[in-house]
């Protein structure tokens, strides 16, 4: 028996029941998994008794988060799973440019097959609920999702293991490279001006999933669960220098956020970069406190507001016009080849 530890990623035909098509995701390259199967009991409460003598499932979920490198190709499709559809989309050539607006009604369920040594679970209907991309000197671009939805059935639990496989979509940026967009290819846009100073810089995206969605007689999810209010959040750390920053704070300074990752002349010539875009960040907490000799941070945690925002595609000129959005959130992500 041959023991591995993978993770695939693999839409549904329903809720529930996987594509019998190959998976979009296949294989993924990924540091930490985090699934669970938690279940809420109903017991009995009587009055007449200080001790619990029955008790029996009322509900089951399914979740858990998955942890990985920023690599471009894997990050198109976890852009696909958490934001939903491509939103637009552009091709010249071998240049190729996608952009994603949240939209909770394009966001697709699937199934989480993970392999944990000869033994593979499977999680089914499960729908994103959060997005994380955190990035601090030093250390590749992190990116973090978490899935809510049906927890693995005695029958999705085999002891089997089911081979290796690749990556299979010719819709999509398809890059024979693993290269991962490394922190010192990220440049913040704060307004119109480039920061120097900052040393961490994390966005956070949250669907916040309705998970009060049984019904009568299942024990399970039997619908994809739909987000509520959409979050998004950003915290940013500078090298503190002086007040400035706080000034921002209390004034009820409001700035577009730009952050962009880039990496120039990966294995077989592709160039790639993914912009990840805050129309309006509205600043909500500040925190430069001491801790011992440690160098001083100005931390500033900031909530995105829906705004207008165009979106500059002259480089490329693959498409005509530029594109104005209205969102709290915009991803671009553009590969092209010399």
């Amino acid at each position: 028996m041959t023991e591995q530890r993978y993770i695939r990623l693999q839409e549904e035909d329903e809720y529930g029941v996987l594509e019998t098509t190959d998976p979009w995701i296949k294989d993924l390259i990924f540091q930490d998994e985090d699934y669970t199967t938690e279940t809420e009991w109903a017991e009995e409460e009587l009055a007449n008794l200080a001790d619990i003598r029955e008790a029996r499932q009322a509900t089951i979920v399914g979740e858990g988060s998955i942890e990985m490198d920023g690599r471009i190709d894997e990050l198109l499709r976890v852009m696909k799973l958490v934001l939903g559809e491509v939103a637009d989309s552009a091709e010249d050539g071998d240049a190729k440019e996608y952009i994603f607006i949240p939209d909770r009604d394009t966001v697709p369920h699937f199934g989480v097959i993970i392999g944990r040594e000869e033994d593979e679970f499977q999680y089914l209907g499960q729908v994103a609920n959060e997005l994380e991309l955190n990035s601090e000197v030093g250390e590749n671009l992190m990116v973090t999702f978490t899935s809510l939805g049906k927890a693995p059935e005695s029958d999705d639990v085999n002891e089997k293991f089911t081979g290796n496989a690749i990556v299979s979509d010719e819709d999509n940026i398809d890059l024979s490279d693993l290269a991962v967009m490394a922190t010192d290819e990220v440049t913040v846009h704060i307004g119109n001006e480039k920061r120097e100073d900052l040393q961490a810089a994390n966005i956070t995206l949250n669907n916040n999933l309705d998970d009060d969605y049984h019904v009568l007689g299942a024990n399970m999810f039997t619908q994809p669960l739909v987000g509520q209010r959409r979050e998004v959040e950003a915290a940013l750390d500078f090298k503190h220098e002086d007040t400035e920053l706080y000034k921002d704070f209390m004034d009820d300074t409001r700035v577009t956020l730009k952050k962009a990752y880039k990496m120039d002349e990966m294995v077989g010539g592709h160039n790639y970069e993914m912009e990840v875009i805050l129309p309006e960040l509205q600043y909500r907490e500040y925190d430069g406190t001491i801790s011992s000799r440690d160098t001083i941070r100005s931390t500033l945690t900031g909530r995105a507001l829906s705004d207008e925002y165009t979106i500059a595609s002259a480089d490329l000129e693959i498409i005509d016009t530029d594109v104005t959005v209205q969102s709290d959130m915009i991803v671009r992500i553009v590969a092209d080849v010399d």
